[in-house]
């Protein structure tokens, strides 16, 4: 995930980026952070972690298969081929189609 989703997401979901569920998320999904890691350093417990972090993981999820439906993609995400690319390790084929 890169921070311009991850602040995208954070605005759309109404998000507080000063609060600690949202900055753990951010040390996570951006920094390479455990969750444990993370609870521990915004002291909040790991389950609240675990929670934000799938929130923005799924948002993101759910926003690439709009965009591909606008792209009029017509084939369905994989899982593996989503989470690649909220991981920013994506691969194409060269036609600008995720390989699942």
């Amino acid at each position: 995930m890169t921070e311009d989703i991850f602040t995208y997401i954070t605005t759309m979901t109404r998000g507080q980026p000063e609060s600690a569920s949202c900055r753990a998320a951010h040390a996570v999904l951006l920094e390479g952070m455990s969750q444990a890691e993370a609870a521990q350093r915004f002291a909040i417990s790991r389950v609240a972690v675990a929670k934000s972090v799938r929130r923005y993981r799924e948002a993101a999820a759910e926003g690439l298969r709009v965009f591909a439906q606008l792209l009029g993609e017509n084939r369905v995400l994989s899982g593996v081929a989503v989470k690649s690319l909220i991981l920013g390790m994506n691969e194409t084929n060269g036609k600008n189609k995720v390989l699942s």
